[in-house]
């Protein structure tokens, strides 16, 4: 098997103080043979489509950082051309992400493929099959990325994360993954300029953050409204409630059954005013 450093002789000597997805905050150095060094606060090692993103979301906060991917590919399937074939809950993309399937009109759902195939009297089924959807979004907890602090103090682990089989199932999704990658740059940012560790950082700081700029650019963020929200709707007449086929954990549609005036007026709170394209 090939060294995963064989690229490395190729790079000048590097310090650096943080490294993502893996993501460290000490200071490491790559010896190479031009004398010269280079200096960066965020390493991410892997360019998977959360590396990316994670590299991304780090430069856009100001942070010196560098994406070290040991292979020939960069962007994992994402870039590879997978993105038509599974379209799932747009609802659970979020943030730099969205920026991104936006422009490529793709989203990804949940998928297991079956580990082995075994004959059962006198048939062939498949063993740990998962392809079960629909369900809606669901968070994901900031203590499933970062390690032990016993263990490790300045590292980030958006893709290897901790989650069971099944869960896991769902969460190494592409979206995912990148959705994963953006907070993970954001809580390596707060831990710089706090000077604490990842597992000492205030996570409503970083919540916070998130959510008053998710494009990392200071962008006004999106305004979503949805039927689930009654605080901000008024819904007038008979209408169906769906779960499939919609955006977002559940849709209403009209139903050609029932008659008379129906409307849903949808009243968002708009803390910044400016231009929104609906």
């Amino acid at each position: 098997m090939p060294s995963p450093l064989r690229n490395m002789k190729k790079l000048k000597p590097l310090n650096i103080s943080f490294i993502l997805l893996i993501v460290f905050a000490t200071t490491v150095s790559v010896h190479a043979q031009d004398k010269a060094t280079e200096t960066y606060e965020i390493c991410v090692y892997g360019g998977s489509s959360a590396g990316v993103i994670a590299a991304y979301t780090a430069k856009k906060m100001g942070k010196t950082v560098i994406l070290i991917e040991p292979g020939n590919r960069l962007g994992g399937l994402t870039s590879g051309g997978l993105g038509q074939t599974d379209i799932g809950n747009k609802y659970a993309v979020y943030g730099v992400s969205v920026d991104f399937y936006r422009r490529i009109g793709k989203a990804y759902t949940m998928d297991s493929h079956s580990c082995q195939r075994l004959v059962v009297d006198g048939r062939v089924k498949n063993e740990g099959n998962v392809q079960i959807g629909g369900f809606d979004a669901y968070p994901i907890s900031y203590r499933s990325v970062i390690p032990k602090a016993a263990e490790c103090k300045n590292l980030l682990v958006p893709v290897c994360l901790s989650a069971s089989h099944i869960a896991y199932g769902s969460i190494r999704m592409e979206p995912a993954f990148m959705v994963l990658g953006q907070p993970s740059a954001v809580a390596a940012s707060i831990a710089i300029d706090r000077k604490k560790t990842v597992q000492e950082i205030d996570f409503n700081q970083l919540k916070n953050k998130l959510k008053s700029n998710p494009y990392a650019d200071n962008r006004i963020p999106d305004i979503r409204v949805d039927n689930e929200d009654t605080k901000i709707i008024v819904v007038k007449g008979s209408w169906s409630k769906g779960k499939r086929g919609g955006y977002g954990p559940t849709f209403l549609s009209d139903s050609t059954a029932t008659k008379g005036e129906k409307s849903v007026r949808f009243t968002p709170v708009i803390n910044k005013a400016g231009n929104y394209h609906i």
